[in-house]
């Protein structure tokens, strides 16, 4: 065999041996075979890399789903805590009313002002 340079023009030959030279029994059928497999490799980690891509953006999309989910529930929960501080804020400042004109802080007159304009808000 001979192959050369073409930059430097340098000619080189090599014997190539008797196993090389002559085609052994089923060769082609076996290289063919090899091909066949190594490109189903290929295809096999080409399908593999694209289900892997799917798998995790619909991960993220459950996560995105998850985290948005739990922030909702997180305003709810915020709406229901402020709702019921308010509704205890109401019943102390109604105690506090009734203690203050039981120990007489506060006239009769003032006390049925103060409920009135409680019940207007």
């Amino acid at each position: 065999m001979a192959f050369g340079d073409e930059k430097d023009g340098t000619l080189f030959l090599w014997e190539v041996p008797h196993n090389l030279k002559v085609m052994q029994p089923d060769e082609e059928d076996n290289i063919e075979k090899f091909w066949d497999r190594e490109i189903d490799k290929c295809l096999f980690v080409i399908d593999q890399r694209e289900q892997k891509k799917e798998e995790f953006n619909e991960a993220k999309a459950d996560d995105e789903k998850r985290r948005a989910m739990a922030e909702a529930a997180k305003d709810v929960s915020e709406e229901a805590v402020l709702a019921a501080e308010e509704k205890q804020e109401d019943a102390y400042q109604d105690l506090l009313l009734i203690y203050k004109h039981k120990f007489e802080m506060i006239t009769d007159e003032e006390l049925a002002e103060l409920q009135a304009k409680k019940k207007k808000k």
